[in-house]
């Protein structure tokens, strides 16, 4: 059973039930009146008046309730029913509250207060409260347009309701008389009683023979209810201070009530089922992040033990071929020597990228770890230059160092290190012109607490859109499958990634067709972090 069903009398046969005995309470209420001559009273003026203003203000702050109510809502639906309620009900309320304010012994405004303008203002009231519910009832449910702005309606309909009230007030004998004194009502008003009843009973039918489709659809027919013989009690009355006058004010209260209920359950049941929604896609989310997960785990697990059995045999291969190349091992001619130089250009760029896919698969596995050691970051630089002495030899490109000194020693993971420079020499290597120049430098960081190392290339260069991105996994500067520069757009982000990791910082300045230059810096104390 939903919430719907909790709060909401849905069960077909105990909502007729619960009709039949509010219509036999109400009717029998009005006949008690009529048949008991001792329950028909008129009752003295001062204390009608303290009951009517209680009763009123108390329906004025119903009305603004249901107002309220009515505008959350719509709000969160759109739903045009909703909006006609909410205006429907903030006219009501102020009509309501210049009613009560019309009788003797209140403050007057425009016009002396009376019976009649009182009455006039409560017919009014009701013939609003009744083309409005009748109206919500017929009307198409769908949405409101979008760029409507509703606060225009709540304009709107404050200021014609005000104009209007200014105008009763201002003449009110230019309208016909509703009540007269010594008489009672006037046919005029009794009329315009049987116009609201009739527009109230086609209302109720109407919800009555179709299918229900709105949450606050039963609490509406209830309301209805009441206020059919709210209006019936105000055609039997003769005096404005009788039995009659009261019992219709009573159940004009129990009316709005029930359709202020109806509207606080519809809305608490929306939201009870936007909770219900959320916590089924939350579960649904949960249960894909964890198949994703498993993925992901089995994706690096696979990732990892084929980059293991990949890297030992092409190891081998760039090994023996620098042992080819060695002269030791004997005469090669240069057709042969072009050839090993192939073989191992590639096996080295093809080793650069299996070697990142491995850190790739602990890095997103959060098994990256630092081997700290204190050593020169020099050594270490001309380390990398002798194994990439191949790459360069063969396009025929020119790698001059520059260091100071007295560069000092650094702690570092120097195999990490070891392949923030393979990286950034790769890709010097591979953007750079063939007889093209690359410098590599180490230099002091302007505070001392830091040393930065530069690469910069005269290659193609990049624009700021490219460098904005440049550190992104998988990014490559040509889309093309047919691309002159291959690779798989890992390199500097494991660059970022290792510089991070040491606490340094890395960046890039360069523009189209001027070369680039890849900074990065590693302090000379490292932040407190696990090391191994």
């Amino acid at each position: 059973m939903n919430l719907l069903e909790i709060l909401a009398p849905n069960n077909q046969i105990r909502f007729r039930y619960v009709m039949v005995s509010l219509f036999c309470l109400l009717a029998g209420s009005i006949l008690a009146v009529y048949l008991i001559p001792q329950l028909y009273m008129v009752i003295p003026v001062p204390v009608y008046l303290t009951f009517h203003t209680i009763l009123e203000f108390f329906s004025v702050v119903v009305s603004a309730a249901v107002f309220i109510v009515a505008w959350y809502n719509f709000q969160q639906t759109r739903n045009r029913r909703e909006l006609i309620i909410c205006l429907t009900f903030l006219a009501v309320g102020i009509i309501d509250f210049a009613h009560a304010l019309s009788y003797k012994g209140m403050p007057e405004f425009f016009s002396a207060n009376s019976v009649n303008k009182a009455s006039t203002y409560w017919i009014t009231g009701r013939l609003i409260q009744a083309a409005g519910i009748l109206a919500a009832t017929l009307v198409n449910p769908g949405l409101t347009r979008k760029q409507v702005n509703p606060l225009g309606y709540v304009v709107f309909t404050v200021t014609v309701v005000s104009a209007a009230l200014v105008f009763i007030a201002a003449d009110p004998n230019f309208l016909p008389n509703m009540y007269l004194e010594g008489q009672g009502q006037t046919a005029a008003k009794r009329f315009l009683e049987y116009v609201v009843i009739a527009l109230q009973t086609a209302a109720l039918i109407y919800l009555f023979t179709r299918e229900k489709s709105w949450a606050a659809e039963r609490h509406l027919e209830a309301a209805l209810l009441l206020s059919i013989f709210s209006e019936i009690a105000f055609t039997l009355y003769s005096s404005a201070y009788d039995t009659y006058n009261l019992i219709g004010h009573i159940y004009k209260i129990g009316a709005f009530v029930s359709i202020l209920r109806g509207f606080f359950i519809a809305s608490v049941v929306r939201l009870y089922e936007a909770n219900k929604v959320l916590d089924e896609k939350h579960k649904k989310l949960a249960e894909v992040n964890a198949e994703l997960e498993k993925v992901n785990r089995l994706e690096t697990d696979f990732l990892a033990n084929t980059n293991h059995e990949l890297r030992t045999p092409l190891s081998a291969i760039v090994a023996f071929t620098e042992l080819l190349l060695d002269s030791e091992t004997g005469p090669l001619n240069e057709i042969q020597k072009d050839y090993l130089l192939e073989v191992n250009d590639s096996s080295q760029k093809l080793l650069v990228e299996i070697n990142n896919l491995l850190d790739l698969s602990k890095m997103e596995a959060g098994q990256m770890k630092l081997y700290i050691e204190t050593a020169s970051l020099q050594e270490v630089i001309s380390q990398v230059l002798r194994q990439l002495d191949p790459i360069f030899r063969q396009k025929d490109q020119q790698v001059t160092t520059r260091f100071p000194d007295h560069l000092a020693d650094i702690p570092m993971d120097r195999e990490k290190v070891k392949k923030i420079m393979i990286n950034l020499l790769s890709n010097a290597h591979k953007f750079s012109p063939a007889s093209g120049s690359i410098l590599v430098e180490a230099v002091p960081s302007e505070d001392g607490n830091a040393t930065t190392v530069n690469v910069t290339d005269n290659g193609v260069g990049l624009s700021k859109n490219q460098i904005a991105s440049i550190f992104d996994k998988f990014y490559q500067i040509e889309g093309s499958l047919t691309r002159e520069h291959h690779g798989t757009g890992l390199g500097l982000p494991l660059v970022s990634y290792f510089v991070k990791l040491h606490g340094g910082n890395v960046w890039v300045v360069s523009e189209p067709g001027h070369g680039s230059t890849f900074s990065f810096s590693l302090p000379l104390k490292l932040p407190t972090q696990e090391v191994v």
